[in-house]
């Protein structure tokens, strides 16, 4: 006998959340688009995402940046949710689950490519 626990998506029991799920699921493949800032202030680079990214999402931009210092700040002009990496998917957990996240794998990669592209060009002429 399979059984469930009385609640499965933030408090949700099953008959609820399942609706929840599906609609999620299916977001997951409607494209969508968000903005990604990057400024300078002096030597300082700085990136707004508008969600909750991991560590992983951060790291990545402060490895590509050309800034002596990097700020990531989360939550700007929007909130979209999680922004989970690519390899958090697999294993699952609460922040990759339908309703937490509408992104499907490689959106986080995809800020990281725009901040990645934005950086250098603030930066271009460094004696500035």
């Amino acid at each position: 006998m399979i059984t469930r626990p009385e609640a499965d998506t933030d408090g949700l029991d099953f008959a609820q959340s399942a609706p929840l799920w599906v609609r999620m699921r299916e977001q997951q493949q409607v494209p969508n688009t968000v903005e990604v800032m990057a400024l300078r202030i002096g030597s300082v680079g700085i990136v707004g995402l508008p969600g909750e990214g991991f560590c992983e999402l951060g790291l990545a931009i402060k490895q590509a940046s050309p800034a002596e210092h990097t700020n990531v700040i989360e939550l700007a002009k929007d909130a979209v949710g999680y922004l989970p990496s690519r390899e958090a998917y697999d294993p699952g957990g609460y922040e990759v689950t339908p309703g937490a996240t509408v992104y499907a794998p490689g959106c986080s990669e995809r800020l990281v490519a725009s901040a990645s592209r934005q950086l250098p060009a603030l930066f271009k002429h460094a004696g500035e």
